[in-house]
């Protein structure tokens, strides 16, 4: 890309603004995390001892409450009511997200961020995330899975029909 919001190098490629990008970039990296070769998931996918901790005590329906109400406070301006679209970042709730993506995948993208806008929320600071917390918004997407519905165009944000 020369300047922002111009893809030159790809023909025929969408403009999106800055920050639409920056969580296509981010999620489509996860995918293809969780796509690879099974070597390279296992060195990628490892969790440090915060995010086991997180990802592991994070069960049971408090849970599950605490991370659907930390996903609409922290998440859902991007990632839309519910994961569910319509702001600058992919839907999270779809089969398409859901099923492409593993826990430890969604934990690291949490804590680490990417490219186009979202935040490494293990890294603010004093507005940091916990790994129980982290873990906890996990819980939540996954406990959307089996009622997600396909979005094909869930990387633009696009909403279910």
């Amino acid at each position: 890309m020369s300047r922002a919001g111009e893809a030159t190098d790809m023909p025929g490629a969408t403009r999106f603004p800055r920050r639409a990008r920056h969580c296509i970039l981010t999620i489509t990296a996860a995918v293809l995390l969780t796509a690879g070769a099974a070597g390279f998931l296992t060195g990628c996918g490892q969790q440090d001892a915060s995010s086991q901790q997180g990802v592991g005590t994070a069960t049971g329906a408090s849970a599950l409450q605490r991370g659907a109400a930390r996903f609409q406070s922290v998440c859902a301006s991007c990632h839309g009511a519910g994961g569910r679209g319509g702001g600058p970042g992919s839907t999270l709730d779809s089969q398409q997200f859901l099923t492409t993506v593993d826990d430890a995948a969604m934990t690291k993208l949490i804590e680490n961020g990417g490219g186009f806008g979202m935040p490494a929320y293990a890294h603010l600071g004093s507005s940091s995330l916990t790994g129980a917390q982290i873990g906890e918004i996990v819980v939540y997407l996954r406990s959307l899975q089996p009622k997600a519905p396909s979005v094909p165009g869930w990387k633009n944000g696009d909403q279910a029909r």
